[in-house]
């Protein structure tokens, strides 16, 4: 009997489906950065780039 062992299938299920919940959360979060880094810099190479003219 161990101390961190689940008690029943449903603990499993829930323990699964917590990590899962949290893995999509993860991977959003930085996709979100990722196209917040990416407008930035399409952003800033665009301010560039009208400069001269």
């Amino acid at each position: 009997m161990g101390t961190n062992a689940p008690r029943s299938d449903k603990d499993v299920e829930a323990a699964r489906t917590r990590r899962s919940q949290l893995f999509v959360f993860a991977v959003l979060t930085l996709l979100a950065a990722g196209v917040a880094v990416a407008t930035g810099v399409v952003l800033q190479l665009l301010r560039t780039l009208q400069g001269p003219w």
